[in-house]
């Protein structure tokens, strides 16, 4: 066992000795309360776990289809509403995935108000923490780590209107997504996930974007930015194309192996200089739009109001993309400005791997 094996083990038992049922640390109590092992057997299941429906939503399901087929022609559109028809007519609820003490157990914990449970920031481990434990940490990220300013009142519409008016003067959006990016927006929110690999469990903060005003132009200018990644020889594309790329290095007896990354990346990435490379790279009118997204970060938290002032927002379709693109130019005016090249220079985001 290493270090960090020891370290996490060492943290997780000293505040609340895990039952039996804790299995393979899919369940962190890091709360201040005892738990039944079915409490532990229900939420080993994972976050993402569905309960199976008690009854069929046939209007929901119907509304879905009509959606997904409205682009269809009219023949097509009627052949794939029949067969739905008769699906749904020969449809019935599937049997309950949970056991009565499961149930119990999941039930249990809905009720009490004093825990939050949240997915871990890796792993996917399941954590309960107490609310005022997970409460406090969010307070103090939002107001003492410099990167947040609290708002006095809710900007949705005031964004909501600069991005309509954006998109209608923009010729990079069809008519189509002028649609989609108009539909009613909803105030982000921020929540944070606990790093239960480091000591005293801090809080990744990830603003939840899905249906706020930007989120729908950030996931298609996402898309359009995409093909710009990946054009340095440093790219890493996943963890088996790093794999693949090592099989052919040969290591000499005085070479070094050094791996790094950066803290709080997106938090640290300065709009400034990231637009100056959207704006090399592609048209005015795309960068634009960017521009806005970038600065549009808002969300709540317990009902107050609060903006992200430097960096991008960790939940935007949009921030990974614009960090590789800054990550790229970034390392690229380093590396061609150097004396002394290393044998290997590879990253993947922010995770660096050099000889």
């Amino acid at each position: 066992m290493n270090d960090y094996s020891k370290s996490r083990k060492s943290l997780i038992n000293d505040i609340n000795p895990p039952p039996s049922s804790h299995i393979n640390n899919k369940v962190i109590n890091l709360s201040g309360f005892s738990f039944s092992p079915p409490v532990f057997k229900v939420l080993s299941k994972g976050l993402n776990f569905a309960l199976a429906p008690k009854k069929i939503l046939v209007d929901d399901i119907i509304c879905d289809i009509e959606f997904g087929i409205r682009g269809l022609s009219d023949s097509i559109k009627n052949t794939i509403q029949q067969d739905c028809a008769v699906i749904l007519r020969k449809a019935r609820p599937p049997k309950s995935n949970l056991s009565r003490d499961e149930f119990e157990a999941l039930k249990s914990l809905n009720q009490n108000k004093d825990i939050v449970v949240l997915k871990a920031d890796k792993g996917g481990a399941a954590v309960i923490l107490n609310r005022e434990d997970y409460r406090n940490k969010m307070l103090d990220h939002l107001h003492n780590r410099g990167s947040y300013k609290k708002l006095p009142k809710n900007p949705l519409k005031k964004i909501s209107k600069i991005v309509a008016l954006a998109i209608k003067s923009s010729n990079s959006v069809s008519p189509l997504h002028h649609k989609l990016i108009e539909s009613n927006p909803i105030t982000p929110r921020i929540y944070g996930l606990p790093k239960i690999h480091k000591e005293g469990a801090p809080l990744r903060p990830i603003v939840n974007t899905i249906g706020g005003p930007t989120y729908l132009l950030a996931k298609f200018l996402a898309l359009k930015l995409k093909p710009l990644v990946g054009r340095t020889g440093s790219f890493v594309k996943d963890s088996a194309s790093f794999i693949e790329e090592l099989k052919d290095i040969k290591l000499d007896s005085g070479d070094i192996l050094v791996s790094f990354d950066v803290v709080s990346l997106y938090t640290c990435i300065p709009i400034n200089e990231a637009m100056e490379v959207i704006n090399r790279l592609t048209d005015p009118d795309t960068a634009r739009l960017v521009e806005i997204c970038l600065t549009s970060t808002f969300f709540s938290f317990e009902g107050e109001f609060f903006e992200q002032t430097c960096g991008v927002a960790m939940g935007s379709p949009l921030s990974l993309i614009v960090s590789n693109l800054f990550m790229e130019d970034f390392e690229s005016k380093d590396l061609n400005s150097a004396h002394l090249l290393p044998k290997l220079w590879k990253r993947y985001v922010d995770d660096t791997n050099v000889i």
